[in-house]
Formats: structure tokens, sequence, C-alpha cells
């Protein structure tokens, strides 16, 4: 079964029928609602279900249908995203704990793992480069 005929007709699993084209609209509106809470908090997704009055695993099957990834590690993934932002903009005295912590990162050294992993370096490098005066940084020009 191609991709459009799976969209137009569901997937029958038995008993019921899925329906993807809920799926697409499920995860729109969890990414406008996750969107708008990053910033201000840390967020977990029971929370944006009960808010959007998702079942958690609705959204667990729309996420592995349409993004071949689960509801949590999304939201992972953009808080991470969120976090890298926020070190590149970073000031002298702001610190990686800080921002981490801002993102609900608890687990150091977990999260500097899967940042590099994310990012191919450490968030304390993400830091220093951003709060490098753009005068000191050496080029080929002022060696």
């Amino acid at each position: 079964m191609s991709a459009s005929q799976f969209i137009q007709h569901g997937l029958h699993d038995g008993s019921r029928v899925r329906q993807p084209r809920n799926y697409l609209e499920i995860i729109r509106r969890f990414d406008e609602k996750i969107d708008s809470y990053l910033d201000h908090h840390p967020v977990k997704v029971n929370e944006v279900c009960g808010v959007l009055g998702i079942p958690e695993r609705t959204l667990l099957r729309a996420f592995r249908t349409i993004r071949n990834t689960t509801p949590s590690r999304h939201v992972h993934v953009l808080r991470l995203q969120r976090v890298r932002r926020a070190l590149s903009a970073a000031t002298e005295s702001d610190s990686v704990t800080r921002i981490a912590a801002t993102f609900g990162f608890r687990e150091l050294g977990r999260f500097a793992k899967d940042y590099k992993a994310a990012f191919g370096e450490s968030p304390s490098n993400t830091l220093r480069n951003a709060s490098t005066p753009v005068s000191r940084v050496r080029t080929p020009d002022n060696l």
C-alpha cells in the first residue's frame, strides 16, 4: 500500500481503523502547544496531552506512524535545540548549568552527552564560542 493510499483509507489493525489524517492534525496541535510551552518552562508530554484532550497512546501512535519517533524523543530534541540557541546567544555571565536547567535538563552528564551527539561539540564549547568577542576570535587576518 502506498503512502497516499494509507492516508486515504487508513490502516486496519483488526477491530478498529486508525485515522492517519487525524494523526497529522494531532501532531500539528501538539507541535503548536509544545512550541508555546518550551520557552516558558519544562514540559511533560502527558501534561500537553491533558491540555489538548489527546490520549497519550493516540499521540504515541501518531508520532510513530507519521514521524517514526516518540513524542518524548521529539520534545527532547526540541529542548536540545532551544539550549543550543540560548547558549549561542549567551553572555559571559551565563552558565551551561543554568541554561540547561531552564529547559528541564537535570542530569547534566547525560545532557552533555546528548548535546554532543546532536551538535558535534560540547555545550561548554558552544557557550565559549558565543561569549568570545569577535575581536578576540583568531582569524588569519589577526594571527
